[in-house]
C-alpha cells in the first residue's frame, strides 16, 4: 500500500452533490481534472466505494463499459499515473496518493482525512432515525440536510449507467428527510422555513407532487394568495410543456380552494357589481385556466340546456411539417402568439384556454356548425398573415355541445 498522504494538517472537503469539487485550504483543485472524463470517472468512483476495494475488472467494466480492450489493466495504470500528475501539477500533493493500489485493485485511501458531502448527508439520515433525538436537534440537522443537498449526484456523470443506483438512492433519502423536516415545521406553524424548504426542495425535483402542494398550503397559510397562484401557473406551464398534460388531481384542487381564500362575506351589492364590472373591461375573447374553463364548461351545458342555443367546442393544434416535436421555446413564442391573434379575432362571449403545449380549447356560444368553421377559419388566416412560417400548421376541430352527454 502507498503512504499517506504529505500534509496532514491540510483541510479536504469534497463535494458531490450539485456539482464535483474537491477543496483544500480553501482552494478548489479540480478544475483541470474536470476536462477529463475518465480521470474524472475513476475518481467519483472510487470516493463513492470508499470502503471497497474496486477489482481492475469492476473499474475498467465501469469506465469502459463497451470496450473490448485487450489490456484493461495497462490502461487503469496510465489513467492512475495522469491523475497523479494532474494532483501534482496542481499544487494539490495532499490528494498524490489518494488512491493506494492493492492486490488487482484499486481504493480511495481511508487514512485520507476529508470531509465528503454524500457521506456527511447519510450520517445526518441516520442520525435523525433516532426516535430518541430531542426535538431541536432534529430541527437542526433537517435544516443541514437541506442546506447540504444542492443538486443530484455528480450532474456530469448523471448520464453513465454506474452513477443511476447511487443517484438514486441519494435523492430517495433527502426526499425523505425533506418531507420529514416540513411534518414538523408544519405542526410548528412556521410557514415561513416551510416555504422556503419546499422551494429548495423543488429546484432539486419539480415533478415531486406533494412538494408543490405544500408550498402552496404554505403561502395560503402566510395570506400570500397571489403568489400561490403565480406558484400554480408555474406547475401547470411545466406540466404542459414537459409532458403534456395537466397538473395531478391533488394540485387542481388545491387551486379551486386558492380561488376561494379571501372570499368574506359582503353585504353591498354595488360593491360586488363594481368588481365584476372592473373585471369584465377587457376586450376580446376572455382567456382563462383550464380549471376555470371547465366550470364555465359546465355552465355553457346548463345554458344549453335552458334555451337550446347552440354552443360549440373547438380544439386547434399546432404542428411543424419539418419534424415531430418543436423547440419548446419556439413552440412558446408560437401558442403566445396564437393566442393574442384569438383573443383579439374573437368575441368578447367566447372563451379560450391553454390545454396542453401546443393546443388551445375554445368556447363559441351562440353561433352553428358554419360559423364556428368559418370562425376557425378566419383565426388561421389571421395567424398565417401575421405570422408567415410555412413549417407551422394549425388543425381545428370542431364538436357541438350536448347536455344529454352530462
Amino acid at each position: 500500500m502507498e503512504g499517506t498522504p504529505n500534509k496532514q494538517n491540510s483541510k479536504i472537503k469534497i463535494f458531490m452533490l450539485g456539482r464535483f469539487d474537491i477543496i483544500i485550504n480553501g482552494q478548489r483543485v479540480n478544475e483541470q481534472l474536470n476536462n477529463s472524463t475518465k480521470m474524472r470517472e475513476l475518481l467519483e468512483y472510487l470516493i463513492l466505494q470508499k470502503d471497497k476495494a474496486v477489482t481492475y475488472k469492476e473499474l475498467f467494466d465501469t469506465l469502459w463499459p463497451d470496450d473490448e480492450n485487450e489490456n484493461p489493466v495497462n490502461a487503469l495504470k496510465t489513467l492512475l499515473y495522469r491523475l497523479r500528475m494532474q494532483f501534482t501539477q496542481s499544487g494539490a500533493d495532499e490528494l498524490r496518493n489518494c488512491i493506494i493500489t492493492r492486490r488487482g485493485s484499486y481504493q480511495w485511501n481511508p487514512s485520507l482525512d476529508c470531509e465528503i458531502d454524500v457521506f456527511q448527508l447519510e450520517k445526518l439520515c441516520r442520525e435523525l432515525g433516532d426516535r430518541s433525538l430531542p426535538r431541536p436537534l432534529k430541527m437542526k440537522k433537517y435544516g443541514e440536510i437541506v442546506e447540504l443537498y444542492t443538486g443530484d449526484l455528480l450532474p456530469k456523470s448523471a448520464g453513465e449507467r454506474w452513477s443511476l443506483p447511487f443517484t438514486v438512492y441519494y435523492h430517495t433519502i433527502y426526499m425523505e428527510c425533506v418531507h420529514g423536516y416540513l411534518e414538523l415545521l408544519k405542526e410548528d406553524k412556521d410557514y415561513e422555513k416551510l416555504v422556503e424548504a419546499a422551494r429548495l426542495a423543488i429546484n432539486i425535483d419539480c415533478f415531486e407532487e406533494k412538494l408543490h402542494v405544500e408550498l402552496m398550503q404554505g403561502l395560503i397559510e402566510l395570506g400570500r394568495k397571489n403568489d400561490a397562484l403565480k406558484h400554480y401557473n408555474y406547475v401547470r406551464d411545466l406540466h404542459q410543456q414537459q409532458i403534456g398534460t395537466a397538473p395531478p388531481e391533488a394540485i387542481q384542487k388545491l387551486y379551486r380552494r386558492i380561488m376561494d381564500v379571501d372570499r368574506t362575506m359582503e353585504l353591498d351589492i354595488d360593491k360586488i357589481q363594481k368588481e365584476l364590472e372592473e373585471d369584465s373591461i377587457q376586450k376580446g375573447a376572455f382567456i382563462c385556466d383550464y380549471e376555470i374553463f371547465k366550470d364555465i364548461y359546465q355552465i355553457q351545458v346548463r345554458y344549453l340546456e335552458r334555451t337550446g342555443n347552440p354552443i360549440f367546442l373547438a380544439l386547434i393544434t399546432v404542428t411543424s411539417t419539418y419534424k415531430d416535436s418543436m423547440d419548446p421555446m419556439m413552440l412558446d413564442k408560437i401558442m403566445d402568439n396564437l393566442q393574442e391573434v384569438m383573443k383579439s379575432g374573437l368575441r368578447k362571449g367566447d372563451t379560450i384556454a391553454k390545454y396542453s403545449a401546443s393546443q388551445f380549447v375554445l368556447l363559441l356560444p351562440g353561433t352553428n356548425y358554419e360559423n364556428s368553421h368559418n370562425v376557425m377559419e378566419r383565426l388561421r388566416r389571421q395567424y398565417y398573415k401575421k405570422y408567415v412560417d410555412p413549417s407551422i400548421v394549425l388543425d381545428f376541430k370542431i364538436k357541438p355541445l350536448s347536455y344529454n352527454e352530462q
